[in-house]
C-alpha cells in the first residue's frame, strides 16, 4: 500500500516473521503502492508477476475431468462466472481456477494444472496467461462471452481445442432455443437506437459489435479512461465509420459529444451515469450492471432488457418534460383569483353621481367613524352582498347601503340631525384598532425578524448560563461529588500523560489529532 511505502516498511521480511510465528499459514504480499504507476494496468501487472513467482505451483488441485481450463479475466460481476461455469459443466470441462472472480486462494495456486487458459479480459489477464504459457507451456485462447454470436464463437473455440465440438453445439442449441425469441422481442424495439459506450477498455470491443449485430443498435461514441492503444485498435476495427472515440474523456468533452450525437442511451459507470441523468438521458451501469448477469446467452437478454427499460421508462419521459410554464400559468391564475376576492372583501366601491354632499367612511371591514347625512334622508338597506361594502348614490337623495358579514345587518336608522353618541365613536375606534392589531403585529415581526431572534437567543443563553452556574454551585456544596470530580480529573491527567506524552510515536499521534481538529474546526476542512 501507499502507507507502507511512504514510511519505508520492508513488508516481505515482516510477512516471513509472521508466517514463522503463526505456523500453518500462507501469506502473499506484493509491493504495489499507488498501483505502481499512472494507471491500474501497471498495478495489475506487478500483482500478476508476484503471484506467478511466489504462489502458482504450490498447491495440487483435485482433477475430476480430462478437460481442464483456467478462466482468466472473469470477475463474476453479478454472477457472470456462474453462467460460464454452467456451460462448462454441460460440456464436461473442469475449471481449475477463475482469475479472479469467485476464485479461491488454493485454486489460484493450482493454475499450473490446467490444459488451456481461456482469456476473457485481454489486457491485464494477458499478463498472467502469457506467464503461464512461458513457465508451464499452457496454451492461451481469447474469447468474448458477451452477446449471442460471441458466446457461440467462444464455446466453439473451447470445444474445438478439446475435440468435443458436439458438446459445444449441444449447449449452444439449448441456450439459443431458450433465449432467442426473447432477444428478438427486444431487438425489434431497440433497432436503430443510438448508444454511447463509456466503460473500461475491453468492454468497448466486447460490446460494440454485439449490440449492433444482436440488437440492431448503433454505437455512436465510445470512451475509456484506462484503455490502452491495443483496446482502441480492437474497438476501432469492430466499430463503424463515423463513430467518435475518446481516450480518457472529461466531463466537458462528454457534454460536447452528447450534444453532437444525441444518443438514446449511455452505457457507463455510476460516476458518469449521474452526470448523464442530469441531462435527462437514460443510462445503464456498464461497470457493475443494473440487473445482471450480462455474460452469455442469458446475459445478452438481461442486458437488452435493462437497455429497453431505460430507454422506454415512463419516469424518464416525465423527467424530460418541462412543466414549469404550466405551473407558472396556474399560479398566476390562482393569484389573480385570490386578488379579486381580496379586493371584493377589503375594498369599498363608491359611485358618486350626485351633487349633494356625502361624508364617506373608509374602513377594512366595518364602518366605525361617524358619518353625516343630509336632513330628512333616512339610511336604509337595499341589498346584501357578502363581505363587501358598496355605496351607490344614483339620485338626488343620499342613499347609503351598508353591508358586513361580521356585524348585525339589520337596517340602521339615525334620527335627523343627530350625530352618534361619543361612547359609540370611542368604541368604534377601539374596535377598529383591535381588528388591525394582528396585521400590525405581523408586519412588525416580519420587518424586525432578525433583531427579535437575536434578542431571544441572548435571553435564552443568559438564562441557560445562570441555570448551569446554579447547578454547579449546588454540586460544589456536596463534598463527595467534589472529591469524585477531582479524582476523575487527576486520573484522566495521569492517563493522558502515559497515553500520549511518554513515547515519540504517541506524541506524533497526538500532534496528528490536533492537526485534524485544526483543519476541521478552524479551517473548516473536511477530513
Amino acid at each position: 500500500t501507499c502507507s507502507t511505502a511512504l514510511i519505508g516498511d520492508d513488508i516481505k521480511p515482516v510477512v516471513k516473521e509472521v508466517e514463522k510465528e503463526l505456523g500453518d499459514v500462507d501469506i502473499f504480499t506484493v509491493e504495489c503502492p499507488g498501483f505502481a504507476g499512472v494507471s491500474q494496468s501497471k498495478g495489475h501487472h506487478v500483482f500478476n508477476m508476484g503471484w506467478m513467482t511466489d504462489k502458482v505451483g504450490t498447491y495440487e488441485p483435485e482433477i475430476t475431468s480430462p478437460y481442464t481450463i483456467n478462466v482468466i479475466g472473469d470477475y463474476n460481476i453479478q454472477g457472470d462466472t456462474f453462467v460460464l461455469e454452467k456451460y462448462m459443466e454441460k460440456m464436461g470441462v473442469q475449471i481449475i481456477a477463475h482469475f479472479t472472480g469467485n476464485g479461491t486462494y488454493d485454486s489460484l495456486r493450482g493454475m499450473h494444472r490446467a490444459q488451456l487458459n481461456v482469456t476473457n479480459c485481454a489486457r491485464s489477464a494477458g499478463y498472467i496467461a502469457n506467464e503461464l504459457k512461458k513457465k508451464y507451456g499452457i496454451p492461451r485462447i481469447d474469447v468474448d462471452t458477451w452477446g449471442f454470436d460471441y458466446a457461440k464463437e467462444g464455446l466453439r473455440k473451447i470445444g474445438a481445442f478439446f475435440g468435443i465440438e458436439d458438446r459445444a453445439e449441444a449447449v449452444i442449441a439449448e441456450e439459443v432455443a431458450k433465449y432467442e425469441l426473447k432477444l428478438a422481442w427486444y431487438k425489434e424495439r431497440l433497432t436503430g437506437k443510438k448508444v454511447c459506450i463509456w466503460t473500461g477498455g475491453p468492454r468497448l470491443w466486447h460490446w460494440t459489435k454485439a449490440l449492433e449485430d444482436d440488437l440492431g443498435m448503433k454505437v455512436v461514441a465510445m470512451s475509456s479512461k484506462f484503455g490502452h492503444q491495443e483496446d482502441f485498435e480492437k474497438v476501432i476495427a469492430r466499430g463503424e465509420e463515423g463513430t467518435i472515440y475518446i481516450d480518457d474523456g472529461n466531463e466537458l468533452e462528454f457534454f460536447e459529444v452528447l450534444e453532437m450525437v444525441k444518443p438514446d442511451l449511455v452505457l457507463t459507470g455510476p460516476r458518469v451515469g449521474a452526470l448523464v441523468k442530469k441531462l435527462h438521458l437514460p443510462y445503464v451501469n456498464g461497470h457493475g450492471y443494473h440487473n445482471g448477469p450480462y455474460m452469455g446467452f442469458e446475459g445478452a437478454v438481461n442486458m437488452a432488457r435493462d437497455m429497453y427499460n431505460a430507454i422506454y421508462s415512463p419516469l424518464m419521459k416525465l423527467a424530460q418534460s418541462d412543466i414549469r410554464g404550466e405551473q407558472i400559468k396556474t399560479v398566476i391564475a390562482e393569484e389573480k383569483s385570490k386578488l379579486g376576492e381580496s379586493e371584493v372583501e377589503q375594498s369599498k366601491s363608491f359611485d358618486i353621481t350626485s351633487t349633494e354632499p356625502i361624508a364617506v367612511l373608509e374602513s377594512s371591514k366595518i364602518d366605525t367613524q361617524p358619518f353625516l347625512l343630509p336632513a330628512d334622508k333616512p339610511l336604509h338597506r337595499e341589498s346584501e352582498i357578502e363581505q363587501s361594502k358598496s355605496f351607490d348614490i344614483t339620485s338626488t337623495e343620499a342613499i347609503t347601503r351598508f353591508e358586513s358579514s361580521e356585524i348585525n345587518t339589520q337596517p340602521l336608522r339615525i334620527p335627523d340631525n343627530q350625530p352618534l353618541p361619543q361612547w359609540q365613536q370611542i368604541g368604534g375606534k377601539f374596535s377598529a384598532f383591535l381588528e388591525q392589531l394582528p396585521k400590525y403585529l405581523g408586519s412588525f415581526s416580519t420587518e424586525y425578524q432578525m433583531p427579535i431572534i437575536c434578542f431571544a437567543t441572548i435571553i435564552t443563553a443568559t438564562i441557560t448560563v445562570k441555570i448551569i452556574l446554579a447547578v454547579l454551585d449546588v454540586i460544589n456544596e456536596i463534598p463527595q461529588l467534589n472529591l469524585v470530580f477531582e479524582l476523575t480529573g487527576i486520573g484522566y491527567l495521569i492517563w493522558f500523560v502515559f497515553r500520549y506524552l511518554f513515547k515519540a510515536s504517541t506524541r506524533q499521534e497526538l500532534a496528528a489529532q490536533i492537526s485534524f481538529i485544526q483543519k476541521e474546526i478552524v479551517e473548516g476542512q473536511d477530513s
